[in-house]
């Protein structure tokens, strides 16, 4: 999306230019930096070397599309990975069951339960930076569901809960066993709910 709005604001520029090759030059740096702090912070996100090692580039990859096909939560599954406990000699339900109720549909949890445990188990041998991946992965993230919950109560008059979610979100990498209830899964109810699903970009 940043990408994109660039490229409009080159578009709007162009006329005041004698030449596009310094606006084309911004827009590949901008690639360029952006690339480099992705792949940074995937790096980080699943504790390995970098993403230069073809092998961890593999895992990664792997990775992002199991938790894709799985339907998995990223937030509770990326802090459920920096905990991760299981053993890689456990059998498959034991070493997916380590990472915690990180998966919205138990079919497909099981359907993918051998690639998650093989994943894991080539995770387990690839991770080396576990304390990067603690101020990597948060605890609570700022769900769509919980600023709609927090907004419909205000608007009856009640700001508790706009008031409970910033002092949360203060503290995004603490466990905060006492807001427990703010790093849940998304509610059923929320899956197609307007202000919790099917955002725009400027929402």
């Amino acid at each position: 999306m940043a990408q994109w709005n660039l490229e409009r604001l080159a578009d709007a520029l162009r006329p005041l230019f004698a030449s596009v090759e310094p606006l084309e030059a911004g827009l590949e740096e901008f690639v360029r930096v952006f690339n480099e702090g992705y792949h940074a912070m995937l790096a980080d996100k699943f504790g390995v070397a970098g993403l230069d090692d073809a092998a961890d580039e593999s895992l990664v990859q792997e990775g992002l599309a199991l938790l894709q096909r799985s339907e998995a939560d990223y937030t509770l599954f990326f802090r459920g990975l920096t905990d991760w406990s299981g053993a890689v000699d456990a059998n498959d339900a034991l070493a997916v069951g380590a990472l915690g109720d990180v998966f919205y549909r138990e079919e497909l949890r099981e359907a993918h339960l051998g690639e998650w445990a093989a994943w894991l188990r080539r995770w387990r041998a690839r991770c080396v930076r576990p304390a990067v991946m603690a101020r990597a992965n948060p605890r609570f993230v700022l769900r769509n569901y919980l600023a709609q919950e927090a907004i419909d109560r205000a608007v009856g008059g009640d700001a508790s809960a706009v008031l409970d979610l910033l002092e949360v979100m203060r503290r995004p990498y603490d466990e905060q066993p006492d807001r427990a209830a703010y790093a849940r899964k998304r509610p059923e109810w929320a899956r197609h709910r307007p202000g919790c699903s099917m955002l725009s970009c400027s929402s």
